[in-house]
This record gives structure tokens, C-alpha cells and sequence, in this order.
């Protein structure tokens, strides 16, 4: 029902109760909490960092010439 969470090791989505994402450095991290099982004091929880995407942006047109400026990525939750 849900590949990509299966893809990463989540067998059971429904136990999730709460997600992070922030950027560390040149990553983003996504941190994945789940709910608390009976009798844990802390609930268990597993992170994912991934590369930020360098993206290019064409600055003139059909100019021999042509220069690329990275452009700055933004992530939201």
C-alpha cells in the first residue's frame, strides 16, 4: 500500500506518529518517530539522510557562452 515506506524497512505505516525533515550540512534527514509501545520510556524512532540535489539554471539563452548557477533548493514538510 505504500512502496516507498516499504522500501525503506517500514512494514507497519499505521504505528508511525510523527515525521521531521531538516537539512544538516548538504543533507536532508528525514526522521520517522513511532508510537510508543507499552512499557518503553522513549518511543523508537529511525532516520534517513539524503543527499542535497545540486540543480543548475540556464542563465542566457543559445549564447556560446552559456553560464550555469546552482539554484538553490527549498524543502518543505
Amino acid at each position: 500500500m505504500y512502496p516507498h515506506l516499504t522500501g525503506l524497512g517500514i512494514n507497519e505505516p499505521g504505528q508511525i506518529e510523527r515525521y521531521s525533515l531538516r537539512q544538516e550540512a548538504h543533507k536532508d534527514v528525514l526522521k520517522i518517530y513511532f508510537k510508543k509501545q507499552k512499557g518503553e520510556l522513549f518511543a523508537k524512532s529511525v532516520k534517513f539522510k539524503y543527499p542535497r540535489q545540486v540543480k543548475n539554471v540556464l542563465v542566457s539563452g543559445a549564447m556560446p557562452n552559456t553560464v550555469r548557477l546552482p539554484r538553490s533548493t527549498v524543502t518543505s514538510p
